[in-house]
Formats: structure tokens, C-alpha cells, sequence
């Protein structure tokens, strides 16, 4: 103990400070025992001791210790290191006034000009805090001579970053250049920052050429470098570039593929939907020694659910554990989703109680499990978990949860359901998204309660919701089916009052409305407008705007219509072809009708179906070629298309119509050897031809 004393001066007397386990009370002590022994210095290893307590654990109390250090009477001579240790554990908390106020006394304390290491640990606390201007000032400052030394490359990988982190790539390229000037060489980092940010803006094509420039100044890249780069170009769908950078680094004798590098290639290859590629990556994996991850099997696994391969999904989960890694919620999650896209729901309610049990479930869980039940019609089921939810006390329903739930029920017809589900979210104050009311508003419209709609579009509103044309169009529509026609047109006016501008599918609503009204010239002048405002009309305009057309015997402008749609090379569509043939067929021109058939018979993306067929049958009976009608019924067979009660009712009328009453029983008894339903339709083309036979005149 003497021969301490003699070596550190005061040492007795500042003991309790370095015996104090709490550096705050340690810090507190200090203060005192200096303030009432101003003549004395504590002894160094105390200082250093108590400022390495302070820095790792209460460096918000730091500034206390260098002001106390400003007031003993002689210096300390504490290292220049346990300064820049002060002025990181400052940055290191978002601390810069503090960092600052430090560095400023640092000259005082030390005696002489603080080191780079001071200077940079400043630098560093303002691009943390974002005081751009400051940290730019400041390297200004210590490259004119206001150090000891110039910056030295920590400092320009210090403003780098920070350029980098406020999105200014080209600034950053422009200093990582300028280095060589100054007489300092780029390393890793400094290349690896830009690159990082260039990737992130998605301009990988410059990140490339920045990476080749690091070779060719004989830079090694690391392997986060490589890393960084095959994860953009797979993100972008880039993969042939991803993987060429991934045979670069396969090549590189300096640096070897890490466990990230397998993640993010394996990754890159399930979101492409590439799984024997991703399965061959998953092997090269095993063979040099990396054990997957969570994050491995996690990508894995849900690559496979997306691509509905469930089983191979199940197959990599038992593989994950028996090598001892647990599959985390999100892992389940995607098994649970998994098997509702392939229609599991059994499955993925075992899986749902597994997880119930196991304590790892999300509301993430219900929500999968939920919507998986109603796109099923297990509507009971859903509702049933959707109980369990509220009474599950370790998570909440979201937005999502309530928009799944009421667009479920609604699409299902259980609009009352879906009023009530609203009604709990909304009393209770739950978290409601535009989803769930634009949901439920088309749903009263499709079962033709516009005004309801209209007063939860209102209330909608209130709770600060803003419409968007989805919800417009959807009004617009209930009101056209319950033909409140004048509503509608009115609603179209108040969209473009509320801000909202109307789209395509906006136009498209109005112009079909219209024309199932009979309201053709207004369609017209729609039509016309949504030209002028600059918006360009789709497939589904022009085949609304022909079958409009060819209603209102107005065929030659139909057919400018369809010469319209070829000229804009549009690919029309059976839909659009069959609104032709029904037009032409009305028209009774069946022979332009059958050149359009034998024409979309070529096409490669569609072929004629049933409605097609049926179609041309009822043309050609129309204008008594019941041969080639014939002919037609024969052809949709041949196609392997099966006839429907409405083939079969165009028959029956054809046969009917010639007074070939027996070939039209025996017709019937064919339908019903098809178990097919007649309807009132077929029994009237019989009736009618039946009767008339049998009565003779009084």
C-alpha cells in the first residue's frame, strides 16, 4: 500500500472512488473529495478507470468528468486514446453538442492539440446526429491544418457514410475519388459503403463499375462487398448478373462465401420461383461446411408455399428440426398459408392448434388461418377463430385482421355479418383501414343496397378515411344495378369534386352502365371525355362501347371500334371476340361472324369456348342455316367443350322451329341423360311447339 502511495500521490484519499462498484456514485464521490481537496490531482488509473466505467455504461454523465477534469489543479496526462473513447461513447448515444463541447476543452485537459483519433471520433458524432453541415465544416477545418495531423482515411469514411445514409451517392463517388489527391488510398470500406448505397438506390449497374474499379486499383474486396451486390441484382430479378458476380467470388482465392452469401443466393432464387436452382445452391451449401440457418430454412420454406409445393415445404421443416433449429412463427406462418393456397384448411388447422400450444402464434397466424376458412366457405370456422382472437390475450387484431374478415363474409354474401363485424370494430375503437370499408361498400353494392353504401361511404369519411376510385367506382355501380341511373352519373360528378380523379376502370363503369341502360350517346360522350382528359381507353372500353353499339344497331361503328382495337395492337381478348360475333350474328351478317370464329380457332392465346359456340349456333339458326349450325354444335364437341342448357336450348328452338317435334324429344331426353336442369326457357321452346299441334279448330 505504501509503496502505491508513492507511486500515485493521493492514492488513500481518492481509494473509495475506485472501490465504488456504481460509476455514477463513483462519479458523485469524485466530485466531492475534489472539491474538498482542490489542491490535489486523483491519480491516473482512478481517472481511467472511472472514465472506461462511464463510457460503457452512463456516458450521458461523461461531460460532468471532463469538466471536473478542467478544474484540477494539474494534469492528469491521460492518453489521447481515453479521449476518443470519451467522444465515441457521446457520438455513440446521438450526443453532439456534448461531443463537441468536449473536444473543445480537450486542449486545456491535455496540453496540446487533441490526435486524429479525437478528431475523428468528433467527426463521427456529428454524421450520426445527421449535422451534415457541421461535419462538413469541420472536415473543412481539420483539412486546412486545424490538427495535428490531416484526416487520414478513417475521416473520409466517416463523411462518405454519412453522404451515403442522406441518399447522395454521387458526392460520396466524387470524395472516394478525390482520396488518392490527398494522398490516401481507398480501402475496402470506403469502396463498400458506396457500393452499398448505389445498390440500395438500385443503380447496380454503377455499383458494378465501382466494384471493377476496386480490383483494378488492386483493392480486395471483402465478402459483404460480393454479398451486397448479388443481393441487388437479385432483388432488381437480375439473376443472371447476381450470379455471375456469385462465380467472381467463387474464383477469388482471397475471400470465401459466407453463410449470407448461401442465404441471399437460395433467397434470390425461391422470390424467382427457381427451386431446382435453389435446391443445387442449398447442396453446394452442406458440401463446404455451412450449417443453414433460420433464415435459411425460412426462405426455403416459403419459396416452396408460394409455389405450392406444400409437401417439399413440410419435407425442409422436418430437416430444420431435427438439426436442432425451431421453426420461428414466421416459418409457421408460411406453412399455414402454404396450405390454405393449396386447399389444406385441415392441415392448416392442425398446425394453427400446434402452434396455439406452442405459444407462437401471431396474429399474423389468425389472419392467414381466417381468410384461408372464408376463401373455403367455412364461414362458421372463420368467425369461430376470429373469437378465439379476442380473447387471446398475447396479441391484438389489425387492420388487416378486420379488412380479411369483412371483404371475406361480404364476397360470401354475409352482409350482415360483415355489418356487425364493422359495427364491434368501430364501437370498440379497433383499427380500421380503407380495405375493410371500400370491402363492405361493395359489398352492399353487388347485393344492390346502394343507399346503405352511400351512408357507411359517409361515415367512412368521418373517421378520416379518404375515398379512392375503387370505392367511387363501386358506388357507382350498386346504383347502375338498381337502376338509379341519374345517382350514378351524379356520384362521377362528386369524385371529381372530392379530389379524386377518375380512372380508366372509373370511365369503364360508367360507360358499361350506361350502356346496359340503353343510354348509348351519353356512353358515347363518356367515352369521348376519358379521350380528352388524357386517359387511354383498354380492351374492356372498347368491348363495352361495341356491345353498346351493336345494340343500338349501329354494327359499322362497332366494327370501327374493333378495327380500333386491332390498330392500337391490343390483344383482343374471347370476351371481345365473342361481343363481335354477337353483334355480327344480331346483325345477321354469319358469314363475318364465322371468319371471325375460324380466326380465333388459329389464335395461340385463346380458343373459342362455349359462349362462342353458342353464339354462332343461335346466328345461324336465326337465319335458317341449320346445317352449319349443326356443324357447330358438332365442332364444340369435338373441342371437348360439353354443351350447356343454353346449347342445348338453341337446338331445341332450331328443331322446334322446322316442327322436328320427336329429334327435339329426343334432344330433351339427352339433356336429362346429362343431368342437366331445364329451365322456364326450355320448356317454353317445347310447350310452344307442342300445343299449337294438338288443338284443332271449333
Amino acid at each position: 500500500m505504501a509503496g502505491a502511495s508513492r507511486g500515485y500521490p493521493n492514492a488513500d484519499l481518492y481509494a473509495p472512488v475506485k472501490a465504488e462498484k456504481d460509476p455514477i456514485d463513483a462519479l458523485s464521490l469524485l466530485d466531492s473529495i475534489a472539491a474538498h481537496h482542490p489542491s490535489t490531482t486523483p491519480p491516473r488509473p482512478v481517472l481511467l478507470s472511472l472514465l472506461r466505467s462511464l463510457c460503457a455504461s452512463a456516458p450521458g454523465h461523461l461531460p460532468r468528468l471532463i469538466s471536473l477534469l478542467r478544474r484540477l489543479p494539474r494534469s492528469p496526462r491521460l492518453p489521447h486514446d481515453a479521449f476518443a473513447l470519451v467522444l465515441k461513447a457521446l457520438s455513440r448515444i446521438r450526443l453532439p453538442d456534448e461531443a463537441v463541447e468536449v473536444f473543445r476543452q480537450l486542449p486545456g485537459i491535455l496540453q496540446r492539440q487533441p490526435c486524429v483519433r479525437c478528431h475523428n471520433a468528433l467527426l463521427d458524432a456529428l454524421v450520426r446526429a445527421g449535422r451534415w453541415q457541421q461535419a462538413e465544416s469541420f472536415l473543412a477545418y481539420f483539412s486546412s491544418g486545424g490538427g495535428p495531423t490531416p484526416p487520414n482515411l478513417e475521416s473520409y469514411n466517416i463523411v462518405i457514410r454519412g453522404l451515403c445514409e442522406r441518399g447522395h451517392a454521387g458526392r460520396a463517388v466524387e470524395l472516394l475519388r478525390d482520396t488518392p489527391r490527398r494522398g490516401l488510398r481507398p480501402n475496402c470500406i470506403t469502396y463498400g459503403t458506396v457500393i452499398s448505397r448505389l445498390v440500395k438506390a438500385s443503380d447496380q449497374s454503377r455499383a458494378l463499375e465501382l466494384f471493377d474499379e476496386m480490383l483494378e486499383n488492386d483493392v480486395t474486396p471483402d465478402v459483404v462487398c460480393y454479398n451486397v451486390l448479388i443481393d441487388g441484382f437479385f432483388k432488381e430479378g437480375e439473376c443472371e448478373e447476381g450470379l455471375k458476380i456469385w462465380e467472381r467470388l467463387r474464383k477469388d482465392s482471397s475471400v470465401s462465401p459466407n453463410l449470407a452469401t448461401y442465404n441471399i443466393i437460395l433467397n434470390g432464387f425461391c422470390r424467382l420461383g427457381r427451386f431446382a436452382e435453389a435446391m443445387a445452391v442449398w447442396e453446394k451449401m452442406a458440401a463446404s461446411g455451412h450449417r443453414p440457418n433460420q433464415f435459411t430454412y425460412g426462405s426455403l420454406i416459403h419459396g416452396l408455399c408460394k409455389s405450392r409445393d406444400v409437401d417439399g415445404a413440410c419435407r425442409v421443416s422436418s430437416w430444420m428440426i431435427r438439426s436442432g433449429v425451431a421453426p420461428d412463427n414466421a416459418i409457421c406462418n408460411s406453412l399455414l398459408a402454404g396450405f390454405c393456397l393449396v386447399g389444406r384448411i385441415d392441415d392448416c388447422l392442425a398446425l394453427f392448434e400446434q402452434m396455439g400450444r406452442e405459444g407462437r402464434r401471431s396474429v399474423v397466424s389468425y389472419n392467414v388461418t381466417i381468410k384461408g376458412l372464408l376463401e373455403k366457405s367455412r364461414v362458421e370456422e372463420a368467425v369461430a377463430v376470429w373469437e378465439r382472437l379476442k380473447e387471446d390475450g398475447s396479441c391484438l387484431a389489425d387492420s388487416t385482421t378486420y379488412g380479411i374478415l369483412i371483404h371475406g363474409l361480404c364476397k360470401k354474401g354475409y352482409i350482415n355479418k360483415s355489418l356487425r363485424v364493422l359495427a364491434y370494430a368501430e364501437d370498440g375503437g379497433k383499427d380500421l383501414d380503407l380495405f375493410a370499408y371500400s370491402s363492405l361498400i361493395s359489398g352492399l353494392c353487388r347485393h344492390k343496397l346502394p343507399q346503405k353504401a352511400v351512408r357507411l361511404f359517409h361515415r367512412m369519411i368521418a373517421r378520416g378515411h379518404k375515398p379512392n376510385a375503387h370505392v367511387y367506382n363501386s358506388l357507382m355501380n350498386g346504383f347502375f344495378k338498381d337502376s338509379q341511373i341519374q345517382r350514378a352519373v351524379e356520384i362521377f360528378k362528386e369524385m371529381e369534386v372530392g379530389e379524386c380523379p377518375p380512372t380508366v376502370a372509373t370511365y369503364n363503369t360508367v360507360i358499361n352502365g350506361l350502356c346496359k341502360a340503353s343510354r348509348f350517346s351519353e356512353a358515347a360522350d363518356f367515352a369521348k371525355e376519358m379521350v380528352e382528359k388524357g386517359l387511354k381507353p383498354d380492351l374492356i372500353t372498347y368491348s363495352t362501347l361495341m356491345d353498346g353499339l351493336s345494340q343500338d344497331k349501329k354494327l359499322d361503328a362497332a366494327l370501327g371500334i374493333w378495327n380500333l382495337v386491332l390498330d392500337e395492337g391490343l390483344e383482343a381478348d374471347v370476351v371481345a371476340h365473342n361481343i363481335l360475333i354477337r353483334g355480327l350474328c344480331a346483325a345477321g351478317r354469319t358469314e363475318a361472324a364465322l371468319v371471325v370464329f375460324f380466326k380465333m380457332r388459329k389464335n395461340r392465346n385463346f380458343s373459342p369456348n362455349r359462349v362462342t359456340h353458342n353464339l354462332l349456333m343461335d346466328g345461324l339458326r336465326a337465319v335458317g342455316d341449320f346445317k352449319r349450325a349443326s356443324s357447330i354444335w358438332s365442332e364444340m364437341k369435338r373441342v371437348g367443350l360439353e354443351p350447356d342448357v343454353v346449347s342445348y336450348n338453341i337446338a331445341l328452338k332450331g328443331l322446334c322451329s322446322r316442327s322436328e317435334t320427336s329429334e327435339a324429344v329426343e334432344l330433351l331426353n339427352d339433356l336429362l341423360a346429362r343431368n342437366i336442369t331445364p329451365t322456364v326457357v326450355t320448356w317454353n321452346i317445347l310447350v310452344r311447339a307442342v300445343v299449337p299441334s294438338r288443338i284443332t279448330p271449333t
